[in-house]
């Protein structure tokens, strides 16, 4: 009985080949303690750019956890979206507020209506740059 043909071989080992099914995970559902940990890795900026918009869950984690804010870093202009300044001074107030009272220094642009923000609300803030 002769052999058969090569083209029928290659035939054979590329259909006993299963094709590689899509991977789907569903990240809305990582437990908190490790979304918090991703998020500490994270830069303030890409939070409220980006992750606080995915979905419920990180949201809460992104403007629920005030222990992410308390060191609130908003100080390199070129991590910004273009804004302008009413949205910039928005952006850093909502930072600074996540915090919960809990902020202990700030780098960032600041302005004599933000000073008085963070003095009249955040007697812990230590550190102002």
């Amino acid at each position: 009985m002769a052999p058969p043909s090569s083209r029928r071989r290659r035939k054979k080992k590329a259909m006993a080949t299963p094709a590689p099914q899509e991977v789907r995970v569903d990240w809305s559902t990582l437990p908190h303690d490790i979304l918090y940990s991703i998020f500490l890795m994270l830069g303030q900026h890409e939070i409220m750019q980006g992750a606080e918009f995915v979905c419920a869950a990180w949201r809460r984690v992104a403007v629920g956890e005030p222990t992410l804010w308390r060191r609130v870093d908003l100080a390199d202009k070129f991590l910004w979206l273009p804004s302008s300044p009413a949205a910039e001074s928005a952006m850093i107030r909502a930072a600074v507020d996540r915090s919960a009272g809990q902020c202990v220094s700030f780098w960032g642009p600041l302005d004599d209506d933000l000073t008085h923000h963070l003095v009249e609300r955040y007697h812990l803030l230590l550190h102002c740059c």
